[in-house]
């Protein structure tokens, strides 16, 4: 009989010790997530910015058709470096 409560006090003690660890590491993950949650939002503004800072810089120059060709030819390049970036990322994984 006393076996029988050391082996399933041993495996509270188990569950209890692994329930702390799965709290730790879910609160990991959750903050890494939102981390990685602002970093896209800050990337994605920085080049909505690029691009407008592009546009306005080219339209003192060129004439608007140019100038929306060229921004657009850069966006679409951006576009597929960070496209082309994330499959290279997703295909080591």
């Amino acid at each position: 009989m006393k076996a029988i409560t050391e082996v399933v006090i041993s495996l509270f003690d188990l569950v209890e010790a692994e329930g702390r660890l799965l709290r730790q590491k879910t609160l990991k993950t959750i903050a890494i997530s939102l981390l990685m949650t602002v970093a896209a939002v800050l990337f994605l503004t920085s080049l909505v910015l690029l691009m407008a800072a592009l546009y306005n810089f080219l339209i003192q120059y060129w004439s608007l058709p140019t100038v929306l060709l060229v921004t657009a030819n850069a966006g679409l390049v951006l576009t597929g470096g960070v496209t082309w970036y994330v499959r290279h990322l997703s295909q080591r994984l």
